[in-house]
C-alpha cells in the first residue's frame, strides 16, 4: 500500500525530461569496449534526504543501473519490447526519440515514480564508473528479457524495502529480518533490481546485500570508465 501511494504521488508531480543525445566521445567508449551490458555505478548527485541516506549507508554510492549497447535495437528486441520500450520513452520525456536515436540504454531504472527507461544521456556527468561486464550471448539475452519483461516494466519502487535499508547492509540476523519484514518481492529499489537482473544470468555482482556500494565494490574489477 506504501509503495502504491508513494508511486502515485511521484508519478503525477514528476515532470517529463528534455530528451539529448549521448555526446560523441561517450558514444565512442561504448563503442570501443565491444561489450553490450554494463552496470553503471553512481554517486549522490544531489543533497537529497534520500541521496544523502544513501550515500551515507553505502560507501558514497547512490544509484545503481544496467546499461544496454545495442549494435540494431529493432533486430536484438521483440515487437512488444520495442513498443513497450516507445511507451516508456513517450512518459520520460516531452520530446522522445526514436528507439535508434538511443544509443546507450538505461534499462529498468527503479526511481521514485516506478521503472523508467532512458537514454543515458542523463547519466554522462554524473560522477562515479562504468563497469564492461563479461558476458556470453546467451547471459545477455538472459539479462536483456529480465529487463524488458512487462512485470518487471510495471513494477513499483521499493519504498519500504529501502526503509529497511540499513539492515540489508548488515550481517544475519538483520537480513533475515529486513528480507521477511520490508522487502517487497514485486516490487524494486534500483541496485536491487540491477544485482537481481544479472543474477538470472548466473553473474554476481554484490556480495552479500543488495546496496550501491556493494555493487560497486564487486564491479570495481571490471571498471571500464570513470566518471569524473
Amino acid at each position: 500500500m506504501i509503495n502504491s501511494i508513494l508511486n502515485l504521488y511521484y508519478q503525477i508531480t514528476t515532470s517529463k525530461k528534455t530528451w539529448k543525445p549521448i555526446q560523441w566521445e561517450m558514444y565512442r567508449i561504448f563503442q570501443r569496449s565491444k561489450r553490450k551490458v554494463f552496470v553503471l555505478n553512481l554517486k549522490k548527485g544531489n543533497n537529497s534526504l534520500l541521496s544523502r541516506a544513501i550515500s551515507y549507508f553505502s560507501k558514497g554510492y547512490t544509484h545503481t543501473v544496467m546499461l544496454y549497447f545495442p549494435k540494431d535495437i529493432y533486430k536484438e528486441t521483440t515487437l512488444k519490447q520495442q513498443e513497450m520500450l516507445k511507451k516508456k520513452l513517450k512518459k520520460y520525456y516531452h520530446n522522445p526519440p526514436t528507439l535508434d536515436e538511443v544509443s546507450v540504454w538505461v534499462w529498468a531504472s527503479a526511481d521514485q515514480n516506478g521503472m523508467n527507461y532512458f537514454d543515458y544521456s542523463k547519466y554522462q556527468k554524473r560522477k562515479g564508473f562504468i563497469a564492461a561486464i563479461p558476458t556470453t550471448k546467451e547471459q545477455e539475452k538472459t539479462i536483456k528479457d529480465f529487463f524488458l519483461n512487462k512485470q518487471i516494466a510495471k513494477a513499483k519502487y521499493d519504498y519500504t524495502g529501502l526503509g529497511g535499508f540499513p539492515l540489508n547492509i548488515l550481517k544475519k540476523p538483520f537480513v533475515w529480518i529486513y528480507k521477511k519484514v520490508f522487502d517487497k518481492k514485486k516490487d524494486w529499489f534500483c541496485s536491487e533490481i540491477t544485482r537481481e537482473g544479472f543474477k538470472r544470468a548466473g553473474i554476481i555482482i554484490g556480495k552479500d546485500n543488495d546496496s550501491p556500494g556493494s555493487i560497486a565494490e564487486c564491479t570495481e574489477k571490471w571498471k571500464y570508465y570513470e566518471q569524473l
